[in-house]
């Protein structure tokens, strides 16, 4: 008998988790006439930002389908087509890999709107998370 309570409240469980996590998202970004959109991976996730916060703390407070914000750094040292990745809240996610063709795109005025795709556990960093994100012309 005790083994039948043992699977119930698993499924119990489960079921709620599934219920949460479906309540966490937040409504899909629907794409806009006349644009592109594409996904990208978020680099530099492990590196701690400038106030000392920690990336992955930031992205485990994130949600499936939250706006993001891209910041052109043509001062970049490293990359004069660097791209930042901040929440709203002008937390740092990352950035985008060097070689997009978007901070071109950026520098012509055209415009952007970015939403998180993807939280995931990194399969050779357990308790780690990756993110990827949706942009799209505007």
């Amino acid at each position: 008998m005790t083994g039948v309570w043992i699977i119930v409240l698993v499924i119990v469980a489960f079921s709620a988790y599934q219920v949460g996590k479906t309540a966490a998202r937040l409504p899909p970004v629907p794409p806009r006439h006349g644009g592109w959109q594409f996904s990208a991976q978020v680099h530099g996730i492990f590196h701690k930002n400038s106030n000392r916060s920690s990336r992955q703390d930031i992205i485990a407070a994130c949600r499936v389908n939250e706006e993001v914000f891209l910041y052109p750094q043509p001062d970049n040292p490293a990359d004069h087509d660097a791209i930042r990745i901040c929440r709203h809240n002008g937390e740092r996610l990352g950035h985008l890999q060097a070689g997009t063709i978007l901070a071109e795109d950026m520098r012509r005025g055209k415009n952007f709107k970015a939403s998180i795709e993807e939280i995931y556990e990194l399969q050779d960093r357990p308790g780690k998370n990756g993110v990827a994100v949706r942009i799209e012309q505007i």
